[in-house]
């Protein structure tokens, strides 16, 4: 199974509400918050992708993330090249997961799932992401 996808989460999945996420900086807020990060967060992508490559504080082996409401899921973001990055960021880092065995870290499985919608499709299909659920 691919690490992003559309489709519905997995039963232990955290939630992350896209309409409550219409740009960058709340997205970052509700990633940190899901995933219990320190208060010490930045809101910047290069601490989203700390964040994400460590989850050391994390017991659960499988980490699924699941974003709600995509039709709204940075809707205000004016370039959407931001939006295209952000889904590779995603992407990117949950596949690097799947070489962990190979680092210092305790391996894990990232995954991230978006409602269906309209316009996540068609996020997925302007950056290349397969819609396959």
């Amino acid at each position: 199974m691919p690490s992003l996808f559309i489709g519905l989460p997995a039963p232990h999945a955290r939630i992350i509400p896209g309409d409550q996420c219409t740009s960058l900086k709340e997205f970052y807020g509700y990633l940190a918050e899901a995933l219990d990060y320190p208060d010490d967060f930045g809101f910047t992508t290069e601490e989203v992708d700390e964040l994400l490559s460590n989850l050391s504080w994390i017991p659960d082996t499988h980490v699924h993330l699941h974003i709600t409401n995509t039709d709204q899921w940075l809707s205000k973001e004016r370039n959407p090249q931001k939006i295209l990055t952000t889904l590779d960021l995603l992407e990117a880092i949950a596949e690097d997961w799947k070489w962990a065995e190979e680092s210092d870290l305790d391996p894990k499985i990232l995954e991230f799932s978006f409602a269906d919608s309209p316009r996540i499709r068609n996020l997925f299909e302007i950056g290349g992401i397969e819609t396959k659920s």
